[in-house]
This record gives C-alpha cells, structure tokens and sequence, in this order.
C-alpha cells in the first residue's frame, strides 16, 4: 500500500471517529440504491421464494402423512431459521430470507404439530391458549435473534410485533365488525400517534424508544387504513391485501425519508402479511407457477447489484 493511500486512510478513520459517523454513513456516499432499493429487491427476493416453497407444500400436503406435514412446516421452519442463524455473517441477503421463511411457517407448522399430538377436543377448547404459546414463542424468539443479529434489522420489528399480537389476542373478544366511521376513526388513531412520536423525537433529539409507538402506528396504519379505504368494494379480500401492501411500501418509503428502521422494516413485514393473503388468491396452484416464483425470487434476491456512484465531493 502506497504512504499516500495509507495517509488518506488514517485521515478517513480520524474524521469518521471525531463526526461519529456510522457504516450507512460512508456507504451512502457510494450507493444510491443500497438505502432503498437494494432492501426491496432482497425482499421480494423471499416473498417469490416464500410463495413457490409454500404452493409446493400446499400441492402435495394434503397426501403426505401426519410425520411428513410436522416435518415440512414446522420441521423446515426451524432448520431455515437455524441456517439463517449460522449464514448471517456469510451472506447477509440469503440469511434474512431464510429468517423470514419460519415468521408464516413456524406457526402454521406449530398449529400442525398441535393437530397431530394433541387431543382434538383439548385443541377445539384451548386454541386460544396454544395461539398464545405460539405467539409467545414467536417473540421470544425474534426479539432474542434482533437483539444478537444487530445488523439484520428486521428481526427486532417482527418479534415486538409477534409480542404485539400476543397482547392484541389476549385482550380484545374478536367479536363483530368495523363500520366506515369506526374504520376512519381508527386511521386517525395510528396516524396521531405517528405524527405524536416524529414531533416529539424532532423536539427532543432522543429516539431510543420511539421506535415502539413507531411501530405500533405503523401496523395500525397499514391494517386500518387497509380497511377504511376497502370499505363499499365487492371483492373485498383481495382488493385488501393490496390496499395494504400499497399503504405498507408507503410507509416503507416514509420510514426511509424520516431515517426510522422501526417505521421501514415493519412495514415491509406488513406487506409480507399482506402479500401472502394476496398470493393465496391469486396465484394458481401448480408445480409450473411454484417453480416460477422460485426462480424469479432467486433472480431478484441476488440478480440485483445496484448503481454505483462517484462518491461527492
């Protein structure tokens, strides 16, 4: 190495450490789409791969025996969260699709396991209990995997909102429907604590813990909003989940316009939510469809190299 290439890093590292700049701070002078688009791609990348893995199980659960459905729902949720686990510091891309694949499967294949193991009456009388179980353990295990993993960030968003749900389902009667003005009404609930906790976080300079009610405003956004503006459509299901995916990549692109994590990853997971309830609809069950999303979500996980720059002077 040259002395003025050495020179010129010793004078980058002592005006990184007296600025306190971050990793995302000097890769953003080099990459405009790393902040936004590359996430996106990667993203979809395991949203395709999600939906052709879970056609092919769908096409063929229904033959296979009580062994076999443990083994490909809950059993392959558990080992991709295990490799994803050990492939995170390899290739972090790969390692956050294979930590999404169990956020669906694991409690759908938990929910298998209880079919199988446990009485039936005992599973009709404490589903509320078991969806508790599962929910708990769901949280647990993604706010531990957040909190260890720090540079994969969607993990933490996704085990609050596990907890989140926990708590939903232990205090709400999940009886009845929402009317417009209660739908509307709702909204705008979500929308002051959004707007409650940018003010807040702008007029005090701290944002530590805002990332909660951050959060918390994101997915009451998304889901009431989702159902405020689904109100009077026929087709009201599909129609939905691409209202919610729509108000979710909107949130997603305001998370990143304000600089909060916690608003852009929840609401990429809440248009995984939203997607997956879309895909049940659309997409057409068959190998050929199934071996199609597989390939389009490889093509899309790590086809995508972005647009580099010339870093500003």
């Amino acid at each position: 190495m040259s002395t003025d290439k050495s020179s010129a890093l010793a004078q980058i590292s002592r005006l990184i450490s007296e600025n306190n700049l971050s990793q995302e701070d000097i890769e953003s002078l080099f990459d405009d789409d790393k902040s936004i688009f590359k996430p996106i791609f990667s993203l979809l990348g395991g949203l395709l791969l999600l939906t052709g893995v879970g056609i092919l199980i769908g096409l063929s659960f229904a033959d296979m025996g009580p062994s076999m459905q443990v083994l490909s729902t809950f059993g392959v949720a558990v080992v991709a969260f295990a490799v994803g686990c050990w492939a995170h510091a390899k290739n972090r891309a790969f390692a956050i699709t294979l930590l999404l694949i169990p956020v669906l499967l694991e409690p759908f294949g938990a929910a298998v396991l209880f079919h199988h193991t446990l009485p039936e009456q005992y599973a009709l009388e404490s589903s509320r209990l078991l969806s508790s179980i599962i929910l708990g353990v769901m949280s647990l295990q993604y706010i531990a995997a957040g909190l260890y993993f720090k540079n994969i960030k969607p993990l933490l968003p996704i085990g609050i909102l596990f907890f989140a749900g926990l708590f939903l389902w232990r205090i709400l009667p999940f009886e009845g429907a929402y009317s417009i003005v209660e739908a509307v009404s709702v909204l705008g609930v979500f929308v002051v604590i959004l707007a409650q906790s940018y003010y807040f976080e702008k007029i005090s300079g701290a944002n530590s813990w805002y990332g909660i009610p951050y959060i918390v405003g994101t997915v009451g956004f998304v889901l009431a909003g989702a159902n405020a503006f689904g109100f009077g459509i026929a087709v009201l299901e599909p129609v939905l989940s691409l209202i919610a995916m729509v108000m979710a990549f909107a949130m997603f692109a305001w998370g990143k316009h304000i600089k909060r994590n916690s608003v852009a990853w929840t609401a990429i997971v809440c248009a995984i939510f939203a997607y997956v309830f879309f895909a049940v609809d659309f997409f057409e069950s068959t190998y050929v469809s199934a071996l199609m999303l597989l390939l389009a979500g490889l093509v899309s996980l790590f086809g995508y190299k972005g647009v580099q720059k010339t870093p500003a002077e």
